[in-house]
C-alpha cells in the first residue's frame, strides 16, 4: 500500500496514512483530500504551524508524488 504524508518536503513530513484512510476515503475507495492548508490541518493536525504544507504520496517503488496546498488529491481506487 502507498503511504500518505503531510508536511513541508520529503525530509520534513508526518505519516498520515491511517488518518487519511479513516477520514478521506469515500465509498468507492477514492482518496479525496481538499485543497488549502487550513482544511488539511483540520484533518491531519498542523505539524509545522504557520507554514504551507503539501501532501506526499509515497508509492511502493519509492516514487513520491507531491500535491501542493492548492492541488486537490483525488485518487480513485487508492491502495
Amino acid at each position: 500500500m502507498s503511504k500518505i504524508f503531510y508536511g513541508l518536503n520529503p525530509d520534513e513530513m508526518t505519516d498520515v496514512t491511517a488518518i487519511a484512510m479513516e477520514k478521506c476515503m469515500d465509498a468507492d475507495q477514492t482518496l479525496i483530500i481538499p485543497i488549502g492548508d487550513p482544511p488539511r490541518a483540520d484533518i491531519f493536525g498542523d505539524p509545522y504551524y504557520g507554514q504551507l504544507k503539501a501532501i506526499f504520496i509515497v508509492e511502493l517503488n519509492g516514487t513520491i508524488i507531491t500535491y501542493d496546498n492548492m492541488t486537490p488529491v483525488n485518487i480513485p481506487h487508492f491502495d
